[in-house]
């Protein structure tokens, strides 16, 4: 089960993923070539953008499932846990 925090950053790469695409259609529609570069720029930002919060909702899936920190009290080292 994901915790909200990878939840949302699930909904903001969606919503990355949906501007990218929004972008490459309208660069694709336009005949203006220089609009269409940039539109095509943004597009590969909005991929950009979408991947790091992949990328994060990866990481923190991966701490979510190491083991649980624990302090003893006295403790120097995990060996002496």
């Amino acid at each position: 089960m994901m915790g909200r925090g990878m939840n949302d950053l699930s909904k903001e790469a969606v919503e990355c993923e949906r501007r990218a695409v929004r972008c490459g259609a309208e660069a694709i529609a336009t005949a203006n070539p220089i609009l269409r570069d940039l539109l095509f720029d943004i597009e590969d930002r909005w991929v950009a953008l979408a991947e790091s919060y992949r990328i994060a909702q990866q990481a923190m899936e991966v701490e979510d499932l190491r083991p649980a920190k624990r302090f003893f009290h006295g403790a120097r080292s995990p060996s002496q846990l």
